[in-house]
């Protein structure tokens, strides 16, 4: 899995559409995923601190690995 950055808009849009996100803290550097539908979001995650995480698209990588011959 590799983080893609997203703008702060376009994640809440997104995140109150369902889909899950990552989440990194800008102090602490704590990293989640969440999405809207958590029974428990992260400590310190509320409607009044969400700009202070910045926001990731979580995309799934496959590594393709090449052989010289």
């Amino acid at each position: 899995m590799v983080n893609q950055p997203i703008e702060f808009d376009e994640a809440i849009v997104r995140f109150f559409n369902g889909e899950e996100l990552a989440v990194v803290h800008k102090t602490t550097g704590k990293r989640f995923n969440v999405n809207v539908k958590m029974k428990q979001l992260p400590d310190g995650f509320t409607l009044q601190t969400m700009d202070a995480w910045l926001w990731s698209e979580i995309v799934e990588c496959i590594q393709l690995l090449v052989f010289d011959q």
